[in-house]
């Protein structure tokens, strides 16, 4: 198998961040520019065909963010080829890839029926509508983007990140305080009523 050389990781790794943050800028957009989504997730499922077209085109862009993640992944296995525990480090990295990517397909192709369905719906039915998407995005949102993918998240960056602590210092820290920060994110969602 070939790997990707460290150039190719880095792209990896800044086209994925690029394209997860144009991700939720084009949510933005679909939220009308509100944060409102944010408190209330149903007042997006309100926002008609348009914003469903915008969601799907969101959850695009994160999927593809998510999927050039796996080059760094890649990249850290092969580097640090030999040190103890790194095929549980890079089978987590790819855990977060996939989980994270299982989110945005699940938004991207079960929000927009929602939200056009929403606009003829009759009122009780809107009413459904609306539960159902809430549903839908707590469950993305804060079941798999904030709470599950952060667990696998945070042993691959603190793991790599402790691995490449003698020949990259500076890539071992940056690491290892991203991986950090998943973990506190995880366990705030976890723990939070």
């Amino acid at each position: 198998m070939a790997w990707p050389s460290g150039r190719l990781a880095t792209a990896g790794a800044v086209t994925g961040v690029a394209f997860m943050a144009a991700s939720g800028f084009v949510m933005f957009l679909a939220a009308g520019a509100s944060a409102a989504i944010l408190n209330d997730p149903g007042s997006l499922v309100s926002r008609g065909p348009a914003a469903a077209d915008v969601l799907r085109w969101s959850s695009l862009l994160d999927l593809l963010g998510y999927l050039s993640l796996a080059l760094p992944v890649f990249y850290l296995r092969k580097r640090l080829e030999g040190s103890r525990f790194i095929d549980l480090y890079s089978f987590a990295g790819l855990a977060y890839v996939l989980i994270g990517a299982a989110g945005a397909v699940t938004l991207g192709v079960a929000g927009p029926p929602l939200m056009r369905g929403y606009a003829s719906a009759s009122a009780p039915l809107r009413e459904a509508i609306t539960s159902d998407f809430s549903t839908l995005y707590l469950v993305v949102f804060h079941g798999l983007w904030q709470t599950l993918e952060g667990i696998p998240a945070a042993v691959w960056l603190l793991g790599a990140g402790s691995g490449l602590l003698s020949t990259a210092r500076r890539l071992g820290i940056l690491l290892i305080v991203f991986g950090c920060v998943f973990a506190l994110v995880s366990a705030g969602r976890l723990l939070s009523p």
